[in-house]
């Protein structure tokens, strides 16, 4: 085992799990802020300003998608081939000319945001709340945005990744203090919110950004990053315009598609207090999701499975994508039927009575997302070999989206919008997933899930029961059903066997060396 890391994939694998460990460490503590800095401002602002906020927010995130120019997405794939071809080095002189195309479309966006605000908010439901200031915020927290994803994908691809939790975690809890101050004095608004928020990420980009360009000048004079074949950046910048093209669009014609066009139909047919309701619980299931491995399917493993495709072909995408899913669903099996059996206790316990009327969606955000939260590892798979027009396709597929939305909204609420954008996602997870397997040959571990699920029911009955039978405030039902139902979920993963004694082992290994061993460790039969 020892000497096989040392070969290039497993070094590949060994260097990027090292990282692994400080992101999964330090994002446990940012998303803690962050769910912090919802809960002040959901409890202060109220559910009308609340739901103001998010849509306000929304459109900040629909102008950068648009300002992105699949910018982001080109960067993730080509600096981790830049890598894996020992030319990290290069990865300066390959992206100024992207982001130099990004910095003039952030602008043109923003000046757009702000120039149509009057019928932007109007068509979300804002109507005359949209102001000049809002959207000078938001044009600004677009523009901002567009550029964290680049500088982002550069820090981890040189190892950077303490950095970025050190540096996001720190500006999020500076940020979490200052609403915390305004609250105190009476003077958070959606306005004083949207600044605080446009102001943490204004230094974040910068830190970022400026440690970026000094790990790509420093790759640039190791002998290290510039030990491969020679490079022809014609060729590959040329292969990277038409990547980012495709992406782009993709982005613009599925802007709509995205998660959060759910609160454009919500705000335009419900109104902003049901956007609020919507926005809770999306946010809420998704930091939850979000705390005990984040990055298994962001960047940094879409940087994984890109350089272990260029260094060894399909098979190191099939070995990782099956770890990849299963460490997945191994954690969002017990968080989602956690959270649907406690949705009512968490509502009333973090948020409070006036927003009682979000726990049943809630529930409903924990059991949907819980089966699709390995999706994100199909989309890599595509982006490492290189196949981005299968992602037009899925656009098209889930198009469906957007009329099943506006009908459901009108039939069933809140839920039915959120039923739908599931659907659609589904229906572009199996196209992609299609695609994924032909070209790879990855497939699905269906063994190993139907042991996390049935260890997960275990779990589910022992939470059951405490949530009906406990008595007391909702916070003293969260404080003994959180620990008894993560006990009896452990207990009955090793009950029904859902690891081999190899990685029973790893996982003993993990505990004191980061997640590095559990990753790399061989699965059942293998």
């Amino acid at each position: 085992m020892i000497a096989e890391a040392m070969t290039t994939g497993a070094s590949t694998s060994l260097r990027v799990l090292r990282a692994l460990k400080y992101d999964v460490a330090g994002q446990f503590a940012v998303q803690l802020a962050a769910l912090g800095t919802g809960v002040v401002l959901a409890r202060t602002l109220g559910p009308a300003d609340f739901g103001r906020m998010a849509l306000v927010l929304a459109i900040a995130s629909t102008a950068a998608l648009l300002a992105n120019l699949g910018g982001t997405e080109t960067v993730t794939r080509y600096v981790a081939e830049l890598r894996a071809k020992g030319r990290l080095g290069s990865v300066a002189r390959v992206i100024w000319p992207l982001i130099a195309v990004r910095l003039l479309a952030s602008i043109v966006v923003g000046l757009t945001v702000v120039a149509l605000r009057g019928p932007v908010g109007g068509l979300v439901g804002l109507d005359d709340l949209f102001s000049l200031p809002l959207a000078a915020l938001a044009a600004a927290h677009a523009a901002l945005a567009g550029f964290q994803g680049p500088a982002q994908v550069v820090l981890v691809n040189h190892d950077r990744q303490r950095f970025i939790n050190v540096v996001t975690g720190a500006t999020n809890a500076v940020a979490l203090a200052m609403l915390l101050v305004l609250a105190a004095g009476g003077l958070l608004t959606v306005e004083s919110a949207v600044l605080v928020a446009v102001a943490s990420l204004a230094v974040r980009v910068s830190l970022f950004i400026a440690a970026a360009i000094g790990s790509a000048s420093r790759a640039a004079t190791s002998q290290y990053a510039e030990s491969g074949p020679p490079l022809r950046f014609e060729e590959i910048r040329r292969r990277m315009f038409k990547y980012g093209g495709v992406m782009f669009l993709i982005g613009a014609g599925g802007f709509l598609l995205q998660s959060r066009s759910d609160e454009y139909f919500i705000g335009a047919i419900l109104g902003v207090q049901a956007v609020a309701f919507y926005h809770l619980a999306d946010g809420f299931s998704r930091t939850a999701f979000s705390l005990p491995a984040s990055r298994l399917t962001g960047l940094m493993m879409t940087g994984l499975l890109t350089e272990g495709y260029v260094q060894e072909g399909a098979g190191s995408i099939r070995r990782r994508f099956n770890r990849m899913v299963r460490m997945r669903f191994a954690a969002s099996v017990p968080i989602g039927f956690g959270g649907a059996l406690l949705a009512t206790e968490i509502v009333d316990a973090v948020y409070g009575p006036e927003y009682a009327g979000a726990a049943g969606l809630l529930a409903l955000f924990f059991l949907l997302q819980m089966p699709v939260q390995w999706i994100g590892a199909i989309s890599g798979v595509l982006v490492a070999v290189e196949k981005p027009h299968w992602f037009l396709w899925t656009k098209a597929v889930s198009a469906v989206t957007v009329p099943l939305t506006i009908w459901w909204l009108h039939l069933w609420g809140l839920e039915g919008a959120l039923l739908a954008t599931t659907l659609g996602m589904g229906l572009a997870a199996s196209l992609e997933f299609a695609a994924a397997r032909h070209y790879t040959g990855i497939s699905f571990p269906t063994a190993e899930v139907a042991r996390y699920l049935l260890a997960g029911g275990l779990m589910a009955a022992a939470v059951a029961a405490i949530a009906e039978f406990l008595p007391g405030p909702s916070w003293v039902v969260l404080a003994v059903a959180v620990p008894v139902g993560g006990a009896t979920y452990l207990a009955a993963l090793l009950a029904v066997r859902a690891f081999s004694p190899d990685e029973i082992t790893a996982l003993k290994q993990s505990l004191r060396h980061g997640l590095t061993g559990m990753a790399n460790a061989p699965g059942p039969g293998r």
